[in-house]
């Protein structure tokens, strides 16, 4: 029998410890995004270059953000959430 990883996207990273939590919960972390630099270079230097974007979240683009499995009610979502600007 084949089973399917889970895998998380990780907002507002920090240096990662929800990500390793995740790994500790057998759940792959597959992309990370923090606006604080010096927290994304200690992340990278925890889990490798490329391991984390970044940038303001409200500047991230939807499609910048790999869509892994996730249903096309759940994208539709996150496209309205991503263009609400509420105060």
């Amino acid at each position: 029998m084949t089973t399917n990883k889970l895998k998380a996207l990780e907002l507002f990273a920090g240096i990662g410890g929800f990500r390793l939590g995740m790994a500790n919960a057998n759940i792959q972390t597959v992309w990370a995004n923090d606006i604080n630099e010096l927290c994304c270079k200690v992340y990278e230097s925890n889990f490798g270059k490329d391991s984390i974007v970044l940038g303001d979240i409200n500047e991230i683009s939807i499609l910048d953000i790999p869509n892994q499995g996730a249903s096309q009610m759940c994208k539709l979502y996150q496209i309205q959430v991503k263009n609400c600007h509420c105060e």
